[in-house]
């Protein structure tokens, strides 16, 4: 067996140091090509809701306004109770002690059941409404008894000076005749109601018939 000497012991560690050193060179290699993207790997499970925020704070009620002056009441309407019709006549050429005015809205039904009113003007006084029957009126040397039949109206005329004897009026004497029928029937039920609660209703709101002014007024009619 051959023995190793000592210088070429050191020789060959000389040698191996050297290349380890040429290795560890800080000078890299140049980078190698990117390697292919990995799978995406699997979704993780939802994470639990969160907890409800608390309720934020109620905020403050404002406050109520002012209440509104009430408006002014309105005049009271016409009865809404009767359904009314005017029927207007000339008279200026009646002569005589009586007279049958053709009246064609006085049915039987109507002189059974609805109010009818009779106002008289004469031709000497141009605003004034005489309310019929007549007795004893100023302005007038007449008075007026009334006959109501089916289609007519009938005015007998007696003297106020001799008795209540007959009076015979002259063409031209007399102007017009109004007559105002007030239905009996009730707006609100539809049904009929007496002659009498269409008086006192007239009478309760302070409407003298015998004014036919007042009346007109009260119905909304024409004079």
């Amino acid at each position: 067996m051959k023995t190793i000497s000592i210088s070429k012991i050191k020789y060959v560690l000389i040698m191996v140091i050297s290349i380890m050193a040429f290795s560890c060179s800080p000078e890299d290699g140049p980078i190698g090509p990117m390697g292919l993207q990995g799978e995406q790997g699997l979704q993780g499970p939802a994470g639990q809701d969160g907890a409800d925020g608390q309720d934020g704070t109620n905020g403050t009620d404002g406050q109520d306004g002012t209440d509104g002056q009430d408006g002014t009441d309105g005049e009271n309407g016409a009865d809404g109770n009767a359904n009314v019709q005017v029927i207007t006549k000339d008279i200026s050429t009646v002569a005589g002690t009586f007279e049958d005015v053709p009246v064609s809205q006085l049915t039987q039904d109507v002189i059974d059941n609805d109010v009818v009113l009779g106002y008289l003007k004469a031709s000497n006084n141009d605003l004034r409404w005489y309310p019929l029957p007549s007795v004893d009126a100023a302005g007038l040397p007449f008075n007026v008894s009334v006959f109501i039949s089916m289609n007519f109206y009938s005015l007998d005329f007696r003297s106020q000076q001799t008795n209540n004897a007959t009076y015979s009026v002259t063409a031209g004497e007399l102007d017009t005749l109004k007559v105002v029928i007030i239905e009996s029937t009730s707006s609100t039920t539809g049904k009929k109601v007496s002659k009498e609660s269409v008086y006192n209703k007239l009478k309760s709101a302070g409407i003298d018939i015998n004014d036919y002014y007042a009346v007109c007024d009260y119905y909304g009619l024409e004079y």
